[in-house]
């Protein structure tokens, strides 16, 4: 085949395919002014540990309440209301043989002490004060 016929048949010859593109479109509307959300005055940090089953219960967890200034307040553990004797016993050995890293106690509680003395009196107000500039 001649280098004319080559070149003839490369031009003609078609090649179907499927491309994307993606691309920056700039906003055309103005942004909506958004209110400062005040910073927290407490900050709680916690881990849980589940079940390993689809449904992952709750077995127990710990949590630490800072200041925002990152001192650590309080720390402690919590635990599914339902948990096993033998299991609970074991937390109450950590809790009794360990103390927080601040000096203070650890503290152990069910998974509804902790919600209602720990975790809405701190989640609460922010939840509201976000909510509340969000407008």
């Amino acid at each position: 085949m001649s280098g004319h016929r080559a070149k003839a048949l490369r031009r003609d010859a078609v090649v179907q395919t499927q491309i994307a593109v993606r691309a920056h479109v700039p906003r055309t509307r103005p942004q909506h002014g958004r209110r400062h959300v005040p910073e927290p005055e407490l900050v709680l940090v916690l881990d849980t540990e589940t079940t390993t089953d689809r449904g992952q219960a709750l077995l127990f967890g710990s949590y630490r309440v800072y200041t925002a200034a990152g001192k650590l307040r309080q720390e402690g553990l919590f635990h599914a209301d339902d948990l096993p004797e033998a299991d609970l016993e074991t937390l109450r050995r950590y809790v009794d043989e360990h103390a927080a890293d601040n000096g203070g106690q650890l503290r152990l509680r069910t998974r509804r002490g902790f919600l209602r003395e720990v975790f809405w009196p701190i989640g609460l107000p922010f939840i509201i004060a976000a909510t509340e500039a969000a407008g």
